[in-house]
């Protein structure tokens, strides 16, 4: 797996309303236990970010949405351990006047899931 290192990753998760909250509340239960850690570990499925400022930038883009509304479903938004490793973290409530939904991420999760869902006809 990755760490940001290439632009391969899901930013946003649309679900229709129909099923919203429950594929919401299985999906934050499934990134909690990815395991996380050291790239040497062969079980670790996200490593640590590639240096502090990358850890930073995404610690301040998922701090950014917590103060705007966001609910955080998984993760801490925090660095753990070294500085640069970050639990996976799941928001909802994501709006378009948050910087995690204007910029790209540039990292493993946080995922975040639009707190407007969608119907089909």
């Amino acid at each position: 797996m990755n760490a940001g290192q290439i632009c391969v990753r899901v930013d946003r998760v649309i679900v229709e309303l129909s099923v919203a909250e429950e594929f919401t509340a299985r999906f934050a239960a499934r990134v909690s236990q990815l395991p996380y850690g050291v790239p040497i570990d062969p079980g670790d499925a996200i490593g640590p970010f590639v240096d502090a400022r990358a850890a930073d930038r995404v610690t301040s883009l998922v701090g950014d949405a917590l103060a705007k509304g966001a609910t955080m479903l998984a993760g801490t938004g925090k660095p753990e351990g070294p500085d640069t490793l970050l639990r996976p973290v799941v928001l909802s409530g994501v709006t378009d006047r948050m910087r995690i939904h204007q910029q790209e991420i540039f990292g493993q999760p946080p995922s975040s899931m639009p707190s407007t869902a969608f119907t089909t006809p």
